[in-house]
């Protein structure tokens, strides 16, 4: 049961990982639209502004798949978050989805 959970966990991080990497675009052209209403410039501040909050905010989603502990052997599952769920497994005991 434990074991379900932490796939569970991981699929969503991961996802979230990915749809967060994919959602740069809208949220930076949304932000940068705002950002020419309120202030009413033209300046390139307001999307350099976007890509750090939105850098800082992926870097986060990010270390949070990498502080996954893997329910066998308790340590770090994975390294990075660039993985296929038919691929994942723990980097230490190879702990793998099923």
């Amino acid at each position: 049961m434990i074991e379900d959970e932490f796939w569970n966990e991981a699929r969503k991080r991961r996802n979230l990982f990915f749809l967060w990497f994919i959602g740069w675009m809208p949220f930076a052209a949304i932000y940068s639209a705002l950002m020419k209403v309120v202030f009413g410039n033209e300046s390139s501040i307001p999307i350099v502004s976007a890509f750090v909050i939105w850098s800082a905010s992926w870097m986060f989603v990010e270390s949070r798949i990498r502080k996954l502990s893997c329910p066998k052997c308790n340590a770090q599952a994975f390294k990075h978050c660039l993985f296929f769920m038919k691929d994942a497994k723990c980097q230490h005991c190879g702990y793998s989805f099923k």
